[in-house]
Formats: structure tokens, C-alpha cells, sequence
């Protein structure tokens, strides 16, 4: 016959005393180190003036591109420059540039991308053109 007043099975309502009661996970604690991170990433970020890229569309697109005097064609590739269907390396490139700049002050260049070119190399290419000095340039298929 089982002992009643030596049982190991705890009746209903009743906590065990042997192991410790586990206490429930604050949140104040998690919630202030979040608000700590967010105000941390605020005032680390970079809030650059980023300037918009304007960019002007050919007046007729059925007209030959260089037909004007102050017109540049510069077609970009993945591995190459062209101006004026002439291939054609960075640093020559400003070179010529600047030749035209001198007889052209309101030089216009046009920005022709090739399949498959990124369009940070197209970006970098018109930030080098606004170094050099042209200020109006435009994309074109």
C-alpha cells in the first residue's frame, strides 16, 4: 500500500519549494538599451547634402548628336571610353575636353551608355565632366 504522507506528486495550487521560482524577463532594461543604440546611430550618421544629378533629354532624338559645334558624344563601355567614335583613355579625354572648353565656354556633352555598364561608372564619369568644367550634360539611349 503507497505511503499518502511521503508522495512526490504536488497537488494542484501548490508551488514547488526545491527548485527557484524563475523571474520574468524585464523589458524596461532591453527597451532603454534600444533607445541607447537608435540615439547612438542618429548622431553617428553622415547627413550628407546629396545633390540631385540634372539631366537634360536631347531636343530631337531622331538628329545626329554631334551636328552641333558645342556637342561632345562620349559613349561608355565597360572596359572603354569613346569620343566621337574615337577611343579614347580618361586622361585624354579631359585633354580634349578642355581643347574644345577653350573655342566652346557652353560645351554640352552627351552620355551615351552601352549595355551593360554600371551606373556608378556613368555617375563617375559626368562627376569627372562637372570637374572639368561642363556644365550641361545629358544621357541618351
Amino acid at each position: 500500500m503507497p505511503n499518502l504522507f511521503h508522495s512526490t506528486a504536488v497537488p494542484e495550487g501548490f508551488v514547488r519549494k526545491d527548485r527557484p521560482r524563475r523571474n520574468p524577463i524585464r523589458l524596461t532594461p532591453l527597451i532603454d538599451v534600444v533607445f541607447i543604440l537608435l540615439i547612438f546611430f542618429m548622431l553617428a550618421s553622415n547627413y550628407e547634402d546629396w545633390h540631385a544629378i540634372s539631366i537634360d533629354v536631347p531636343v530631337q532624338a531622331g538628329t545626329l548628336v554631334n551636328s552641333e559645334p558645342n556637342t561632345v558624344l562620349i559613349e561608355i563601355g565597360p572596359d572603354r571610353l569613346r569620343l566621337s567614335a574615337e577611343t579614347i583613355s580618361r586622361d585624354m579625354l579631359l585633354v580634349r575636353l578642355e581643347e574644345q572648353l577653350l573655342a566652346y565656354p557652353d560645351l554640352v556633352a552627351r552620355i551615351k551608355p552601352v549595355n551593360g555598364v554600371l551606373l556608378q561608372e556613368t555617375v563617375s564619369l559626368m562627376d569627372l565632366l562637372s570637374e572639368a568644367g561642363i556644365a550641361r550634360m545629358s544621357l541618351i539611349r
